[in-house]
């Protein structure tokens, strides 16, 4: 028997194209403000995926605009859909006239997808666009470090405290060199001399904690954490270190409530959740 779809299964099949058109044809210049504006503001209250809605739209009918591709990033960030941020800031970097708009905030997701490499390489392509960028210059120095380049990353801090000798990172990241090199006195030093200008630089301090646990000062290196998270109480590195220097010293109770604190800041963190685990058993 030959089979038709009938009058209901036609009108269905209409809707559905006329909605696929609708939703795929390119919008007036008028029509694409309107919907600009109104996904704007529902970023703006909070209405993510709403205004996520209206941005695909916008997409859909101009998928290069590099505002749609970063305002697509932002809320896909906001709605904790990683790849799909990834997948926005990619596609931002390969049609904007200032791809180097999208650092550091792809290079957070690379980093926290575990993909450092390619971190490492978008921050060239944005410093490569922006070369005064001292912010830029220091992260791939910092990726030099990482790589144990030693001496081009040290070679790029100083280019950075050249151009801007208050630059506390990059005098940081030399001393983090000198540390990796064993070389703890001038790593010191080095730490030092930027805690001397602001006493309250959480990383000086915890440079100046990794620098204790190195000469097994244990009481140095918690009295500089504390000190650290007193400043900057969600710098999750912190109570990572903490947490070993009370498991060190057996302060389970210390130790437990660092964990907790780690947890609360990383909860993908899976050592931390064995770790907390471990003293609630107890």
């Amino acid at each position: 028997m030959k089979r038709t779809l009938g009058r209901a299964g036609a009108a269905l099949l209409l809707a559905w194209g006329v909605g696929y058109y609708w939703n795929r044809r390119p919008l007036s210049p008028e029509a694409a403000r309107l919907l600009w504006e109104r996904s704007l503001l529902l970023y703006e209250q909070g209405q993510y995926p709403s205004a996520l809605s209206r941005a695909r739209r916008l997409l859909r009918s101009d998928p290069k605009e590099p505002r749609y591709l970063k305002h697509e990033a932002r809320l896909l960030h906001k709605l904790g859909r990683v790849e799909g941020e990834l997948a926005a800031w990619q596609a931002f970097m390969s049609v904007s006239p200032a791809p180097q708009e999208a650092c550091p905030d792809i290079n957070r997701v690379y980093e926290k997808l575990d993909r450092a490499e390619e971190s490492f390489e978008a921050y060239k392509i944005c410093l490569a666009r922006e070369p005064q960028n001292a912010d830029l210059a220091f992260f791939v120095a910092r990726g030099l470090a990482a790589r144990s380049q030693y001496a081009e990353a040290e070679k790029a801090y100083r280019r950075i405290l050249k151009e801007a000798p208050s630059y506390s990172d990059a005098t940081l990241g030399i001393a983090r060199i000198r540390l990796s090199q064993g070389r703890l006195a001038e790593a010191a030093a080095l730490s030092d001399s930027v805690l001397k200008k602001n006493a309250a630089n959480a990383d000086g301090l915890l440079l100046r904690a990794q620098i204790a646990l190195r000469r097994q000062d244990n009481k140095t290196a918690k009295e500089s954490l504390v000190s650290a998270i007193n400043a900057s109480p969600d710098y999750a590195d912190l109570y990572r270190i903490l947490g070993r220097v009370y498991d060190a010293q057996g302060d389970e109770a210390g130790a437990l409530k660092v964990y907790l604190k780690l947890v609360e800041l990383e909860p993908d963190n899976a050592s931390a959740h064995r770790r907390l685990s471990a003293l609630r058993a107890r």
